[in-house]
C-alpha cells in the first residue's frame, strides 16, 4: 500500500515574483556586444509599503556587521543582536535570516578551511 498525502503545500520560496509583465530584449551583436532594450516598461502592480524582507534593503552595512561580530563573540543570541541593529537604526529591514548569514559567513572566515574535528 502506497502513502499519499491528503493535501499539498504550497512550498515557499522567498520569490518576489508578482506578475508584472515588465519586458525586455536583449540581442547579441556581431562586434561582441549585447543590446539592450525595454519592450514594456510598465508595472501591473502597486509598489509595495515596506521594503521588509527584501535582500537589498535589508542588508548589512559594515558598521552593522562589526556589531554582529561583537556581539556574536560574546555569545549573543541572533534575536538580541537583531533587536540591537534595529533600536540603533529605526529604518532598518533587516531580518533573521540576515544575521544567520552574517554567523554563518563569520564562522567559515574564523575557520580558514580548517576541518570541524
Amino acid at each position: 500500500m502506497e502513502y499519499k498525502a491528503s493535501g499539498e503545500k504550497k512550498k515557499l520560496t522567498g520569490s518576489k515574483k508578482c506578475g508584472c509583465q515588465f519586458k525586455i530584449s536583449i540581442k547579441h551583436k556581431f562586434d561582441g556586444l549585447w543590446q539592450v532594450w525595454v519592450v514594456c516598461g510598465l508595472h501591473n502592480h502597486s509598489f509595495t509599503n515596506s521594503l521588509l524582507g527584501h535582500s537589498y534593503a535589508g542588508r548589512l552595512s559594515m558598521d552593522e556587521k562589526e556589531i554582529v561580530r561583537d556581539m556574536s563573540k560574546t555569545s549573543a543570541r541572533p534575536r538580541d543582536i537583531l533587536s540591537n541593529l534595529k533600536s540603533k537604526n529605526k529604518g532598518n529591514v533587516t531580518v533573521m535570516k540576515t544575521i544567520y548569514n552574517e554567523r554563518f559567513m563569520l564562522r567559515k572566515i574564523e575557520a580558514n578551511g580548517k576541518s570541524k574535528l
